[in-house]
């Protein structure tokens, strides 16, 4: 089969990694595989971009599109219409499928006159975009909980295909340790700096953690989002003890110059990666963290961990709960328990048999669920 597949490419991008790995496996199947790239943040070379795809699908067995609404537009409707312009001008044939890596945002009630208000025309684009996608794509999505939210928003169940979002099975993995009182503990929070990754709940449990329990904030802020404001947070934690708009109660007690020196001491935020790098200081890290207040359908970042057999603590959002439910592989907490996520520290670092078992069972999961697996059943469902 000849595939063609339109997506980020060749940047500091999960989902250009995810893409790669992906094409990797259809080549490593036996099938053709091309890839048009979806430039960033450059709305003349998203425009080329979707030209050459459209231009050259007839020459391909089937299309693939990587979906994140931030790479069609900059914001909502603006990346709904232009989906809906790209489904609408591809012929009948072939088929098309598109891997939708973020669901559909809760749109706010209107405060105005319904016709004339902008959430009126914000409606309006969304429901363009499902009519496109329900005459013209078949969309895949990570997990039943995503596939139930995408039809809810009006996506044809027989349009929606639940996929689990795959691993690598690196083979370059480390065995946890035994651990002592006093031994120095790595713990690690992967990916790039983002709001949703839940830093406010794992630096207040810092502040009551022993001196010898270390955090690498492993990742740098996303380039193509400099307007984050997520490090300067972090930063800002680090001096005062607090989180600029908190989501919980600040902890008691004041907060001096020798917790403010033991804090910094203590954490470290490293900055963009290379692959290397990240499987290096995975690889180090005695237990990873995922505490998502709220998250993606799929999270690369909690791939990466469970690839390298990390024993894994991580919020119950409903993601992470679909992949426990698979590989019961992660410790699963309230996502905003700074208290609870301290005790359950302590206690995985006593606790040397159960980051055992979470290691080999992160193990077996990713051996059963690779791109090798998504690729063949791409092509099963789209044949």
């Amino acid at each position: 089969m000849r595939l063609l597949m339109l997506s980020t490419n060749g940047e500091p991008c999960g989902i250009a990694d995810y893409n790669s790995m992906l094409g990797a496996a259809f080549v490593g199947l036996g099938h053709l595989m091309e890839i048009v790239r979806i430039p960033r943040l450059d709305p003349a070379g998203l425009r080329a971009a979707c030209g050459v795809f459209r231009g050259r699908l007839p020459e391909f067995d089937l299309g693939l599109v990587q979906h994140e609404w931030g790479f069609f537009g900059s914001d909502f409707r603006q990346s709904a219409q232009y989906l809906t312009e790209l489904l609408k001008s591809l012929r009948k044939e072939p088929p098309v499928a598109i891997i939708m890596h973020t669901g559909f945002p809760v749109l706010p009630r209107s405060r105005t006159i319904p016709f004339f208000s902008k959430n009126a025309k914000v409606r309006a684009a969304k429901r363009a975009m499902v009519s496109a996608i329900n005459r013209r794509a078949c969309v895949f999505t990570h997990g039943d909980i995503a596939r139930e939210q995408i039809a809810g928003n009006g996506v044809r169940r027989d349009r929606v295909e639940a996929i689990v979002f795959p691993l690598t099975a690196e083979r370059d993995v480390t065995k946890p340790r035994p651990l002592g009182e006093q031994d120095k503990v790595q713990l690690a929070i992967f990916g790039f700096v983002s709001k949703y990754k839940g830093y406010e709940t794992v630096l207040n449990a810092m502040r009551l953690l022993p001196d010898n329990i270390t955090l690498v904030i492993a990742g740098g802020k996303h380039p193509c989002n400099p307007g984050d404001e997520t490090l300067d947070s972090i930063l800002g934690f680090l001096h005062t003890g607090a989180w600029p708009r908190p989501t919980m109660p600040r902890l008691p007690g004041k907060f001096t110059t020798a917790d403010r020196d033991r804090l910094r001491n203590r954490v470290r935020v490293t900055g963009y990666l290379s692959q290397t790098e990240i499987v290096n200081i995975l690889n180090g890290t005695d237990i990873a963290l995922a505490i998502y207040p709220e998250g993606p359908l799929g999270s690369g970042a909690l791939g990466q961990m469970l690839s390298l057999g990390r024993p894994v603590i991580a919020s119950a959002i409903p993601a992470f709960r679909e992949v426990q439910q698979r590989g019961n592989c992660l410790k699963l907490i309230p996502a905003r328990a700074p208290f609870e996520l301290t005790e359950l520290i302590l206690e995985l670092i006593r606790d040397h048999a159960e980051r055992l078992r979470l290691h080999e069972n992160a193990l077996a999961l990713a051996r059963k669920c690779t791109f090798e697996s998504l690729a063949r059943h791409i092509i099963k469902v789209m044949k």
